[in-house]
């Protein structure tokens, strides 16, 4: 029997920060945008970090929550869509788990 393991429910705990960093970092480089820019964007969508917070978890020096990276995440794949069509290529926290399961 190949029965499929069911994936577990995303822990925040868990939370990957290198990876979150990564994930934000090629967001940025694909929308030609620098941490100054990516802020604007996130304080407009109702992210509480200040910019220096920001800029040192960009720095992975650091942690974003979740919630923090998906603001973020989200805001750059709004840029994304509107210069590019890209869709929404900058990963939300639940696709950093490493025990998410896209299927």
């Amino acid at each position: 029997m190949n029965a499929r393991r069911r994936p577990e429910r995303f822990d925040p705990e868990r939370f990957d920060q290198l990876a979150s960093t990564m994930a934000l970092r090629t967001g940025l480089a694909l929308g030609d945008l620098d941490g100054e820019q990516l802020w604007l964007r996130y304080a407009a969508m109702g992210g509480s970090l200040s910019r220096h917070t920001l800029s040192a978890a960009l720095d992975c020096t650091a942690a974003l929550t979740a919630m923090e990276h998906n603001l973020a995440a989200h805001a750059l794949n709004e840029h994304l869509m509107d210069i590019a069509g890209l869709g929404y290529p900058v990963a939300y926290a639940a696709e950093l788990d490493p025990s998410h399961d896209p299927h």
